[in-house]
């Protein structure tokens, strides 16, 4: 496979299986989407370690330079509303909403695709 022809051929295919892939919302679209471990641990109510855990073991977020986990905001809710029920899921809304806004924004993404927006 080290001929132009066979590398071309091999690059059409995978770019027909990505073409092919559906179109989902990946963990960085939006405004306030990426959360420290600190203050994922703070909008859970777990530690660090937990949230560490949970980001690895769930693909709630990505690890960076073997040293940075950066969680997402929305696959955290989910998680947490998968493994813990929505009052759950709720409670950590509503601390992120105090924690990261200030009187006057709306809301953090949830879980549900949506758009983050302050007023003005």
């Amino acid at each position: 496979m080290h001929d132009p022809r066979s590398i071309a051929e091999a690059l059409h295919r995978a770019a027909d299986s990505v073409a092919r892939l559906d179109a989902v919302s990946d963990w960085v679209d939006a405004e306030h989407e990426l959360l420290t471990v600190a203050e994922a641990s703070a909008v859970a109510n777990v530690s660090s370690e937990t949230i560490r855990r949970w980001a690895a073991d769930h693909r709630l977020g990505r690890l960076f330079a073997d040293s940075l986990w950066l969680v997402s905001y929305r696959r955290l809710l989910a998680y947490i509303e998968k493994r813990s029920g929505r009052a759950a899921m709720l409670d950590a809304q509503r601390r992120a909403d105090e924690m990261f806004f200030r009187p006057g924004c709306l809301s953090l993404p949830t879980a549900e695709p949506c758009v983050a927006a302050c007023r003005v």
